[in-house]
């Protein structure tokens, strides 16, 4: 992950470190009038729970982590404060840009934004999965045109994906050059 080069891996575990602290706070306050104190409590504690793998540093590197961390956040945001969606959009951005299985939980947004009504948001949503398909089109122009010249990323050469046949006779059906 390119912020990880930026700050550090210690900078990038503590930014996470925020994300876990402000996903437990999040759930917890969402819930308000809704569920009772201790409900409200043990949300946080599930949230908590589940964000205990900040404290390791080879699960940090993970990116399903930190795009986990902004799903979070950003459902809550959700349930809790459905009008107010313009720091949810944001959040989930930067977990959809982090990984894609952001994806699916940002189209559901954007149906539940337009099952009620609220144009606004709906663009908000549409503009972001469309500025994330043309990031994820740049990238797999970049990842395909031959191997990577940056030492730090020799790793993540995708060359292997020219090799997959075009129908393999399964679920996945990859049509690029063989």
């Amino acid at each position: 992950m390119e912020i990880s080069a930026v700050i550090g891996w210690k900078g990038f575990q503590k930014l996470c470190i925020v994300m876990l602290v402000a996903g437990i706070f999040t759930w917890a306050i969402a819930h308000e009038g809704r569920l009772t104190g201790a409900e409200r409590f043990l949300a946080g504690a599930a949230v908590a729970v589940g964000g205990t793998a900040v404290s390791s540093d080879w699960l940090m590197a993970l990116q399903e982590y930190p795009a986990g961390l902004c799903i979070a956040v950003a459902f809550a945001g959700v349930i809790g404060w459905p009008r107010q969606w313009w720091y949810v959009v944001p959040v989930l951005g930067a977990g959809l840009f982090i990984r894609e299985l952001a994806l699916p939980f940002a189209l559901l947004a954007a149906v539940y934004a337009g099952w009620n009504r609220r144009w606004v948001e709906v663009g908000a949503w549409a503009a972001l999965i469309a500025a994330w398909g043309v990031f994820m089109a740049l990238h797999a122009q970049l990842a395909m045109a031959g191997p990577c010249k940056d030492p730090g990323h020799q790793h993540h050469d995708a060359q292997f994906l020219k090799t997959l046949p075009a129908d393999d006779g399964g679920d996945f059906h990859f049509r690029g050059r063989a």
